[in-house]
């Protein structure tokens, strides 16, 4: 017969309680109905036919309305993901807008920047230059007013010197003269000054010595006087001394005597130390014999106490035989009454083999067949599987392709947006690189200007030095330069030896420098105008008129003639003919006036001496084109002391070209010529000097023009990076798009292989189904005619069975208390070989541990009295000790203070040795140092006699010098007077001319520095000009810069992106910004679309959300009344049969390799008739197995005790099964005290964050407990090491199921495939273990576990086909609602 026990009767009512809005309420305990159920279900149906048509209808309409519910819930779902997709691309929008806006206003925010600091740079530019033209043309206004006056000073000073020559009649010769005779009688007078002064010194040199050296003989008598009084004293003082040191020394041997031999006091107290110690080792030798006393005595009194220990074990002993003894006596009436049961047991249980052999031969064929059966199912149900996933896997499949198609279409819609942009954002790379190589053009040409300008200023400061070199060479240099070796050996010929203290080369003052040579050629200019006036006027006649040359040779001759006579202010005689001017006033006009026309004016009087009209005639005779000269000047240089070291001179030499040549090959010139030479020798030299100032100011501009065109590197070099850093952006984007789309079309090319691929599969599968389900057909008819033999059987199997097992309880009870009773007698007698005494064995035992414990009582007594009396005896001994410790005491204190008093004597005797020690070493000091000082004394003596005699030879001497020297001093003071008199003469002749030509010199003076000051201020009026010129220019070009800078900065000022979103940049510079623009309105426009989609979408989704829930209520209602239905059909069907009862069997699900997977006691035969079906299996198999070969009917009797092991193997996992997200952890529900009830591995954390919370294990919790242990807990913490929940159990009792009832035998020739269907087939939804048929712990859970651990945990509760669907969409709470109960309703379902 085949059954299928699927409890959903109650299942469905009591969800009708919960779900249904037709109010049903169950009363606890009874599973029965007590109150009217919805108006529609009001009347039960009187027949089964009626109760199936109302149940079929209901069905129905469940049916239809889930599908609309689920139709509608998938609808919405749709639209939720649709409008999902749609906020996420306003989401992608508004970032884009951002970050579009974001990059538009950097930009422009960069440019806004860069305008205003370029406007705010060259504005300071352009303010600085106005400020330096003003500057510079106040300051050309000021030198202008200068100049003027220094025009007007010239003037006023040329006025004064036309004064002063006409009213000064002294002459420069007549100061010269004058000058001589007041510095020979200078010479004269500080040449006798520093005669007198000499001897004088010399004078008072010789007192100042004989003082000194008589007071050294004074203090040398003083010295050996002072001497010779110590000395007296020492020897006076030693004898005493002497004396003092013996006595000393003396008492110190008497203490050092005192202190090794010791005196009879500290004899007398030694010997009171030494007795003191004596008496204190006795006491302790006393004290000593007391505590061993005291240790003997406590030894005696733990022993005593010990035998009293002893004595109360052997009592405990004796308690423990007695109690052993009785229970012997127990065990072996029980064990009598046992054997008596075990016997008739066996009988019975005999009976019951022989049955059950005969029905397990006939089991063995129907289960042959029905395991035939079962592979042909499980090939039937692969096959209808394999149908339902490949029509899956093609409907899958073709959607795939739809979505992947479109997603296609929006991804290269996107990827042509991405490369506009890109193409874009090159063109604007491209400009800033163009411009960027523009930039560095301009910088690598202002780099290479500034090294130029560095190598000149290099160049510049090498002229500079070089130019400062040949100054600082003179004349040298010149003539060098100009080739003129004669000239050069002659200044090297003169400047050596006893000449070179004529020479200052490289200073400005000597005849040779430069400047002095410049000076020169005014002379010469003044000189052949001179010449050339006084030939044109008559006054000189010659034969060859003309005018004189000018030799380099010459010139060189002058300047040595001017350094030699600037010193010796005379002629040097080494120069041939010469004219020699000295004179501070020195100038052409008063040179040239003394030699010319003073002389000349003598000479037409008819002076004729060389002496006095020499200068005119030299001068008048080199007035002729034959002649050649040459002139030097030399500046006055004056010593420290005031006196002058060289004269301010002036030579001209003269010599004839017969003697020279005449041409410039012979380095003879005309002065024009002469002067263009030299000036331009002297000129190069100056602006060498000087062209390092302006190779300077080119470098200054150069390295200015750098840095501006470094800032336009910069910026554009910025400018190219963010062009650059955005095309790389916009290319990653449009690359990584091509990517996508590249993958999407890939994946769509997959997808259209893999869709004829599956369609091909489904053909297949679809052939295989109809093969397979008629065999099915075929192997169920050969099954089901084993059946009827196997029920016969059975009936037999069940009665002698029911005597084995009446023989059994019996057996069990009686074998119970043999082994509490054994187990009591093991644990007392602490026995392991399992022997259980005789009942004679057991009275002999009793008998003698009565004995044994009399004689250990009596024991106890005697051990009591011996240690009270060991007791007194110890506190006798202790009182003994105490007292030999305070005479210890006593004689320790005796010993402390006769030791104190011996070495306070010893002390004494230590401090006066230590006394007397340190008195003679004193009197020993002193007798030393006083004969030191006695020593002393005499070396003094002898050294200051020595020291008198010396001083006093040595006086005597130097008053004979004295009187020398003082005639000495007296003859060079008369000298002294005679030269002072004669030089201050000479100085008021000096000063009376000097007096008189001084309003001459210093109107020549003033005039002079007029005229320098006129011209210099000339040069700084044309300098100052030249600089308003220039910052004029500056001026200008910072004022257009400025202006071109201020234009581009308002434009870019007051722009902003969103108003370039109306107005976009026009001009060229600021085209580029607009792209950011139109970029971030191109963003704008699609979040605008994207929020216009999403908003469609939101009222999509609240429209489908209205039908969703309407389809929902209407579903909720037709799933209750098809509760209601299934209910009263079920009932109809028991009605309409007799009562039935379960029964427990014992299953083991194992693997191919018998190992046990799962297993338990479940609740089958729900029909009472002795028989259950494997499909009433089929809800416990193990999750994730299936069963194989074991199939059919089986019966109830034989799988009481004995499991019914059912083959098993693991399901075939589908290769797109989702990932498992679940943990695995171990979980022990214990109870109080600490006792394991259920446990294994469970799968929890579904969201896989690594924590799960208690309720996941609600419905593991052991059938008839609670869970106490709340909370969340870490899945790493319990993978390996077990979580312990406490539970209780419930309030419910426990009731056990009811022994089954003998079946009204059915009709044995009725065909079961004839036999009405007792109920719709419902494979129940559970999975391992624990089920409301399930009765008591899991058998080899543990195990099961190990081996399977992608196994969820066990599962509770039966579930049909409606309840499944219906809870589905029913939600979490009403499922949590129903599950409790479910749960208090289990024990009353199995009733």
């Amino acid at each position: 017969m085949n059954k299928k026990l699927v409890k959903a009767t109650t299942a469905a009512a009591l969800v009708s309680t919960v779900v249904s809005p037709y109010s049903t309420v169950m009363a606890q305990g009874t599973g029965t109905q007590v109150e009217a159920q919805s108006e529609s279900q009001t009347s039960v149906p009187q027949s089964v036919e009626e109760a199936k048509k109302a149940l079929e209808e209901a069905t129905k309409r469940n049916e239809e309305a889930l599908a609309a519910q689920q139709a509608a819930l998938d609808e919405l779902n749709l639209a939720k993901e649709e409008k999902e997709k749609a906020s996420q691309i306003v989401l992608e929008a508004l970032a884009k807008v951002e970050a579009a806006k974001a990059v538009a206003e950097e930009m422009l925010s960069r440019k806004q920047n860069e305008s205003k600091d370029n406007l705010d740079v060259l504005n300071t530019q352009y303010a600085n230059a106005v400020k330096a033209q003003e500057e510079a043309q106040a300051f050309l206004a000021e030198q202008q007013k200068v100049l003027e006056a220094q025009i007007a000073l010239q003037e006023a000073a040329n006025k004064k010197l036309e004064e002063a020559q006409a009213n000064v009649t002294v002459t420069e010769q007549d100061v010269t003269e004058k000058q001589d005779a007041l510095e020979n009688a200078k010479v004269q007078y500080e040449t006798a000054t520093e005669n007198a002064e000499e001897a004088k010194q010399k004078v008072e040199s010789l007192k100042n010595e004989i003082t000194a050296t008589e007071a050294e003989r004074e203090q040398a008598q003083k010295e050996l006087d002072e001497a010779n009084a110590i000395k007296s004293q020492a020897e006076a003082q030693l004898p005493g001394l002497q004396k003092a040191y013996e006595e000393a020394k003396a008492a110190f041997d008497a203490a050092f005597n005192d202190y090794s031999n010791g005196t009879p006091e500290l004899e007398e107290a030694k010997q009171k130390v030494n007795a003191a110690h004596a008496a204190l080792e006795a006491a302790n030798a006393d004290l000593e014999s007391k505590k061993q006393n005291v240790a003997s005595a406590e030894q005696a009194l733990a022993y005593a106490q010990n035998l009293i220990v002893d004595a109360e074990n052997g009592i405990t002993e004796a308690d423990k035989q007695l109690a052993i003894a009785e229970a012997a006596k127990v065990l072996a009436d029980a064990q009598s009454e046992y054997d008596f049961a075990a016997k008739a047991k066996e009988e019975a249980q005999n009976q019951v083999t022989a049955e059950t052999n005969t029905l397990n031969e006939l089991d063995a064929k129907y289960q042959e067949k029905q395991n035939q059966l079962a592979v042909l199912e499980a090939e039937k149900e692969k096959a209808e599987q394999a149908v339902s996933k490949a029509t899956l896997d093609v409907t899958e499949c073709t959607k795939k392709i739809e979505e992947v198609t479109e997603n296609l279409r929006l991804n290269k819609l996107e990827l042509e947006r991405l490369q506009e942009i890109q193409s874009s954002v090159q063109s604007e790379y491209d400009a800033a690189q163009a411009s960027l190589k523009t930039a560095n053009t301009k910088k690598e040409n202002a780099e290479a200007a500034v090294k130029e300008a560095e190598a000149k200023l290099e160049q510049a400061k090498q002229d500079a030095m070089t130019a400062k070199e040949k100054i600082a060479e003179g004349s040298l240099g010149f003539f060098k330069e100009m080739g003129c070796q004669e000239a050069v050996d002659r200044i090297e010929e003169y400047s050596s030896g006893k000449y070179a203290q004529y020479w200052m080369f490289g200073d400005e003052r000597d005849a040779t420098s430069l400047e002095n040579m410049k000076e020169a050629l005014e002379y010469m200019k003044y000189c052949q105008q001179l010449l050339r006036e006084e030939q044109a006027n008559g006054n000189i006649e010659t034969s060859f008129p003309g005018d004189f040359k000018v030799s380099l040779d010459q010139i060189a001759a002058a300047q040595v003639g001017a350094n030699i006579s600037s010193v010796i202010r005379d002629h040097s005689h080494v120069v041939g003919d010469e004219n020699l001017y000295w004179s501070d006033l020195k100038s052409p006009e008063n040179a040239y006036d003394a030699w010319y026309w003073t002389e000349k004016e003598m000479y037409d009087k008819g002076e004729t001496d060389p002496s006095k009209v020499g200068h005119y005639t030299n001068l008048r005779d080199s007035a002729n084109n034959y002649s050649v000269i040459g002139i030097a000047v030399h500046d006055r240089v004056m010593n420290e002391d005031g006196t002058f070291k060289h004269y301010s001179t002036v030579s001209q030499t003269f010599n004839t070209t017969e003697v020279t040549g005449d041409g410039e090959e012979n380095f003879v010139f005309t002065v024009e010529r002469y002067e263009e030479l030299f000036m331009k020798y002297y000129n190069d030299l100056h602006a060498q000097l000087n062209g390092e100032e302006a190779a300077q100011k080119a470098l200054d501009d150069a390295k200015i023009a750098l840095t501006q065109a470094i800032t336009g590197v910069n910026i554009a070099t910025e400018k190219s990076d963010e062009a650059k850093k955005i095309l790389d952006a916009a290319t990653s984007k449009t690359e990584a798009q091509q990517g996508t789309v590249n993958t999407i079309e890939g994946e769509l090319n997959t997808l259209t292989k893999e869709l004829e691929e599956k369609n091909q599969t489904l053909t297949d599968a679809q052939k295989n189904l109809d093969k397979v389900t008629q065999d099915v057909v075929n192997a169920q008819k050969e099954s089901d005619a084993l059946k009827e033999s196997i029920q016969a059987q059975n009936e037999k199997l069940q009665q002698a069975k029911e005597k084995a097992d009446a023989a059994d309880a019996v057996l069990k009870e009686k074998e119970q208390i043999r082994n509490e009773a054994k187990d009591a007698y093991d644990t007392l007698a602490g026995q392991t070989d399992g022997k259980i005494p005789s009942v004679e064995e057991a009275d002999q035992m009793l008998k003698e541990a009565q004995d044994v414990k009399n004689q250990a009582i009596q024991t106890l007594e005697n051990a009591k009295a011996n240690e009270a009396e060991k007791r007194d005896a110890l506190a006798k001994a202790n009182e003994a000790a105490t007292k030999a410790i305070e005479e210890v005491a006593k004689k320790e204190q005796l010993v402390k203070d006769t030791e104190a008093n011996h070495a306070q004597i010893l002390a004494g005797i230590y401090e006066k040795l230590q006394n007397e020690k340190n008195a003679m070493d004193t009197a020993k000091t002193t007798l030393d140092d006083a004969k030191a000082v006695l020593e002393a004394a005499k070396q003094a003596v002898e050294e200051a006699e020595k020291n008198f005699q010396k001083g006093d030879a040595k006086v005597k001497e130097l008053y004979k010098e004295l009187e020398a020297a003082q005639k000495d001093y007296e003859a060079k003071a008369a000298e002294h007077s005679e030269s002072k008199a004669a030089y201050e003469n000479a100085q008021k002749d000096y000063d009376t001319v000097v007096e008189a030509i001084t309003p001459l010199r210093e109107a020549k003076a003033e005039y002079d520095k007029a005229v320098a000051d006129r011209k210099a201020q000339e040069m700084n009026v044309e300098k100052a000009d030249q600089d308003v010129l220039v910052k004029e220019a500056l001026s200008a070009t910072a004022k257009d810069a400025a202006d071109g800078a201020k234009k581009d900065y308002d434009i870019v000022s007051g722009v902003t992106v969103d108003s370039l979103l109306e107005t976009p940049m026009t001009d060229e510079e600021y085209l580029y910004l607009n792209a950011y623009v139109d970029e971030y309105k191109k963003s704008l426009a699609e979040k605008e679309q994207a929020a216009k989609n999403e908003q469609a979408n939101i009222d999509k989704v609240s429209a489908l959300e209205i039908k969703y829930e309407d389809a929902k209520k209407y579903a909720v209602q037709t799933n209750a009344d098809l509760l209601i239905a299934q209910d009263n059909y079920d009932k109809a069907v028991e009605n309409s049969k007799p009562e039935q009862t379960e029964s427990i069997v014992k299953v083991q699900f194992v693997d191919e390799n018998g190992n046990v997977i799962a297993g338990g006691d479940y609740f089958v035969d729900a029909d009472g008739d002795g028989i259950f079906h494997h499909s009433e299996l089929l809800g416990w198999v193990p999750e994730g197995y299936e069963m194989k070969k074991t199939s059919g009917d089986f019966q109830v009797e034989v799988y009481k005790e004995n499991p019914l092991q059912i083959l098993v193997t693991k399901k075939e996992v589908p290769d797109d099964k989702p990932e498992q997200t679940e943990s695995i952890v171990k979980v022990q529900f214990v109870d109080e005290n600490g006792n394991v009830i259920a446990g294994g591995d469970y799968f929890v954390d579904a969201d896989g964050d690594g924590i799960f919370h208690h309720s996941e294990l609600l419905e593991w919790v052991p059938e008839g407990y609670e869970l106490k242990t709340v909370g969340d807990f870490q899945v790493e913490a319990y993978k390996e090491t077990p979580l312990q929940l406490t539970v209780v159990k419930n309030v419910v009792p426990e009731e056990k199921p009811e022994e089954p009832e003998q079946k009204p035998e059915e009709n044995p020739e009725q065909n079961p495939e004839e036999q009405p269907e007792e109920k719709p087939e419902q494979k129940p939804n559970g999975s391992e273990n624990n089920n409301q048929n399930h009765v008591g712990k899991d058998e080899n859970n543990s195990e099961s576990k190990d081996e399977n651990k992608n196994q969820k945990a066990p599962k509770t509760a039966d579930y049909s086909p409606v309840g499944t669907l219906s809870l589905t969409l029913l939600g979490s709470a009403t499922i949590a609602a129903m599950a409790a109960v479910f749960k208090r309703k289990r024990r009353t379902d199995k009733k």
